[in-house]
């Protein structure tokens, strides 16, 4: 078992892992997102007319849509879609006349899930440690330890233009030591199935693939770290450097 590994593991069993871990990801609790009394009575006032391009079109022109389905995103992006689609929309309209409207407006005033915030919340950790973000041009020429500042699709340009590291998806953080540059994914494992564990695939992956010149780190919390779960058994035997987040300092700083 390689040293990153063991560390994470022993630092899991203790009693304030999940305390130490709360200092990364800061779960806010938000409150419902309450909305105005104008957008209320436009929304009964399309519902009760059965207007449903205009009721559609209003609930997109909001934050949030008051159901998930996957053919919103379309519509928002192409706005004659909703005139060429009358399927679709009148799917969608079925269901929203089903909701009704206080459960249309229940849903548009529903908190984000805190699962679609973990990353933003790494990120936001990232930014307070006490090493530098330059841009490209002085993160090349910095000494001691830095990050790359930028969004993580220029991050990826970045690792696959200089470090030929052709990645297959966009990293988390890039970072340069003394030892070399750094390129790393980090998430948070809630629960064991779905799409929890194609993550943690899809960090496994990204660790073992030997493209380019950067030293690859995976950073993982939550339940990959304690035993009753599957997917212990298959971290204990990775030998590339994978870690809770927790230690990410401890890594930067190793000596070459």
């Amino acid at each position: 078992m390689n040293e990153w590994i063991r560390r994470s593991i022993e630092l899991a069993k203790q009693r304030d892992y999940l305390d130490r871990l709360s200092q990364i990801y800061a779960i806010p609790h938000e409150l419902r997102r309450p909305i105005d009394r104008e957008t209320r009575h436009q929304i009964l006032k399309l519902f009760e007319s059965r207007d449903a391009v205009g009721l559609i079109r209003l609930l997109m022109g909001l934050k949030k849509f008051p159901f998930q389905d996957p053919y919103i995103g379309s519509l928002r992006v192409d706005e004659g879609a909703i005139t060429r689609n009358p399927q679709t929309v009148e799917r969608i309209a079925r269901i929203l006349y089903t909701m009704g409207p206080d459960k249309i407006i229940e849903g548009l005033e529903e908190p984000p899930q805190p699962n679609r915030q973990l990353g933003a919340l790494f990120k936001r950790w990232l930014r307070t440690s006490q090493y530098p973000f330059f841009s490209e041009e002085d993160f090349v020429g910095a000494d001691g330890i830095s990050f790359l500042r930028g969004s993580n699709g220029k991050l990826k340009e970045f690792v696959d233009r200089i470090l030929c590291c052709q990645l297959e998806k966009r990293p988390d953080f890039v970072a340069k030591t003394p030892r070399g540059y750094i390129v790393g994914e980090a998430k948070f494992i809630t629960t064991g199935g779905g799409n929890q564990d194609k993550s943690f695939r899809e960090v496994v992956r990204f660790l073992h693939e030997e493209k380019g010149g950067a030293i690859r780190v995976g950073l993982l919390d939550g339940v990959v770290w304690l035993t009753d779960t599957g997917l212990y058994a298959t971290i204990r035997e990775v030998e590339k450097p994978a870690m809770t987040a927790l230690l990410l300092n401890d890594f930067l700083q190793a000596p070459p």
